[in-house]
């Protein structure tokens, strides 16, 4: 039987990237404090796997950044450290300099409540944004989570100018691109809390009926979690109130 060296490296791809979706099952959601030992044990197991495989897609095909992206979010979960991880990600960004899904994860490894700082996941938002219009949405996420934490960042100067460049792209390129519900919905929450209700609801109408995106979990001031339909659909009417008109 002939050798497929590309069919072997697909496999591995899809398996390093199933055990990092299995290890978050296993841990949950919750943050480090709410999660039991039975918990993160298999967690660390898994991501362990994860990263194991992800190491031989990545020799298997030097060009896909596939495996470095997946190894950004193995550093996230095993805690790896600045140096290693800036290696890591040195990876994924000569094969893929734009790399979307690649600055989601990084992204997240960059927030307090992972590895980073406020300072450090604001700078690298603004400076991913500023590469390619694909990752101006990147300050919009950066300031939710930022919200997460208490900080009152939505009427900064940071999230106006994010809007600024962000929702240009989510009206045109941006359009039909896979983040575009979660983007859409940053986007919303941002327009709200700076009082910009038409364009809120002209998002709003973009959207559809999708409520789908990872915001609608939280109300409004994102630090209690909501029923992601009931809340879509109460800043939806929000908006739709102050906006003056009807979606």
């Amino acid at each position: 039987m002939a050798h497929h060296p590309g069919r072997r490296f697909d496999a591995t791809v899809v398996q390093a990237e199933t055990f990092v979706a299995l290890a978050w099952q296993r841990r949950g959601a919750a943050r480090a404090r709410y999660t039991s030992r039975q918990q993160f044990g298999p967690f660390l197991q898994l991501l362990e796997y994860a990263q194991e495989t992800a190491w031989k897609a990545a020799e298997l095909t030097e060009a896909d950044p596939t495996p470095w992206a997946t190894l950004v979010t193995v550093s996230k979960g095993l805690g790896v450290r600045y140096q290693p991880f800036d290696g890591i990600w040195s990876g994924l960004l000569v094969r893929a300099p734009v790399h979307r899904s690649g600055h989601d994860r990084a992204l997240s490894y960059w927030c307090p409540k992972w590895h980073g700082t406020e300072e450090r996941l604001l700078d690298f938002a603004a400076g991913a944004a500023a590469m390619a219009p694909s990752l101006t949405p990147l300050p919009l996420r950066a300031a939710f989570e930022m919200a997460m934490e208490g900080n009152p960042i939505w009427r900064s100067r940071y999230v106006r100018e994010a809007l600024e460049a962000a929702l240009p792209w989510l009206d045109d390129e941006g359009a039909e691109h896979p983040a575009t519900r979660d983007d859409r919905a940053y986007a919303i929450y941002a327009l709200h809390h700076n009082g910009r209700h038409d364009e809120a609801v002209a998002q709003f109408r973009k959207l559809g009926g999708h409520a789908d995106g990872y915001v609608w979990h939280f109300t409004t001031d994102v630090k209690r979690s909501a029923d992601p339909v009931k809340q879509f659909a109460s800043l939806r009417a929000q908006a739709c109130r102050k906006a003056g008109r009807d979606a």
